[in-house]
């Protein structure tokens, strides 16, 4: 039985993979936890115990949410951390329960989806309620999936108060053009399933679009930025802005992205009847994710999705202890060591 104690100094380990020099940003702390509970079978790690602590100010970890919190395999398998005050996300396992978009459930129906993954069970439903979210899962969770079907059911919808002009009603920044243009390639593929026509546009590819107006516009955040300076762009109109690939994009463009987020506040008229919704998914819980949702996105009330355990356990601030490889036994001793000396909560995961 292998296990690990979220308590005391972390063990240093060999990389797990190589990354380009401008990418590790990560503390060795982070890099060590993520590597040790990979190693392990990740269908079997889940907390023991889990740890429930009160943020009393925004400038924390915890930020802009509470200390009311909900991790269970029976359920969803993702931690989730509401604003204060803020409703439950009740979430959806079957592609059925997308009541609010069924034109996407024939789609995904058409394409063999017949279940969602942990994560989009919350992201379908939180995206739907125009609910700002910050949502982090690993690779090939169907995150952008998540946001986009809901996204795109949103923007189809008559905006009876929107200002005049020809800006876009959704912004997505992503951490490349080519990103850009590959998540809008998989919306106008999701809008042709469903019947319905919208004006998609990633710069760099389809200009003409950018100044006769479009509903969806993909993008990175410095070309954004150019795109306001020239006028060629205008936010008044934009009711919903994405950060994708938040742990790449934050990183290399972490300041046009804040820029982007001021200006956007700035420019538009508050207006009841219009969404104002800001939507993060990432891989990881970076720092500069939680610089950024601690210093910028409260003014949206954000719902914290954590579906990555190592990722969850960064959030809480928790450090690791691997357990020595040695007999169960000896496991055991030590476990029982270790609870004597640490009466304080503590997360346990094992892999049997």
């Amino acid at each position: 039985m292998a296990m690990l104690s979220m308590a005391g100094p972390p063990s240093p380990s060999r990389p797990r993979r190589k990354r380009p020099e401008s990418l590790q940003f990560h503390s060795l702390r982070e890099t060590t936890l993520r590597e040790q509970m990979e190693r392990e079978d990740r269908s079997e790690l889940w907390p023991v115990q889990q740890r429930q602590e009160e943020h009393p100010d925004e400038s924390s970890p915890g930020g802009p949410w509470s200390g009311r919190a909900g991790w269970g395999r029976d359920q969803t398998g993702v931690l989730i951390r509401y604003p204060q005050g803020g409703r439950e996300v009740r979430p959806c396992s079957r592609v059925e329960d997308l009541s609010w978009a069924p034109e996407l459930a024939s789609y995904l129906r058409s394409c063999g989806v017949k279940e969602c993954s942990p994560v989009q069970s919350l992201l379908w439903p939180a995206v739907s309620q125009l609910r700002s979210v910050v949502a982090v899962a690993g690779r090939a969770q169907g995150k952008t999936v998540g946001w986009l079907l809901p996204l795109l059911a949103q923007v189809w919808q008559p905006y009876s108060s929107l200002v005049p002009g020809s800006g876009p009603l959704a912004v997505v920044l992503c951490s490349s053009q080519d990103e850009a243009a590959a998540v809008a390639a998989r919306a106008a593929a999701v809008l042709a399933g469903s019947g319905h026509h919208l004006r998609v546009a990633a710069t760099g590819t389809q200009s003409g679009l950018l100044y006769n107006g479009c509903h969806l516009l993909c993008t990175s955040a410095p070309r954004l930025v150019e795109l306001l300076e020239q006028g060629a762009v205008s936010m008044a109109r934009c009711c919903h802005l994405v950060v994708e690939s938040s742990h790449l994009t934050l990183h290399l463009q972490h300041l046009q992205v804040e820029e982007v987020l001021l200006t956007w506040r700035r420019c538009r008229t508050p207006d009841p009847g219009l969404p104002d919704q800001v939507v993060v998914v990432g891989e990881e819980w970076s720092p500069a994710l939680a610089s950024l949702t601690s210093r910028v996105l409260p003014r949206w009330r954000p719902v914290l999705l954590l579906a990555s355990l190592p990722e969850a356990v960064l959030y809480s601030g928790l450090s690791v202890l691997p357990l020595p490889q040695t007999s169960q036994e000896a496991k055991l001793a030590s476990l029982l060591q270790l609870l004597h000396q640490r009466p304080s909560p503590l997360a346990l995961c094992c892999s049997s």
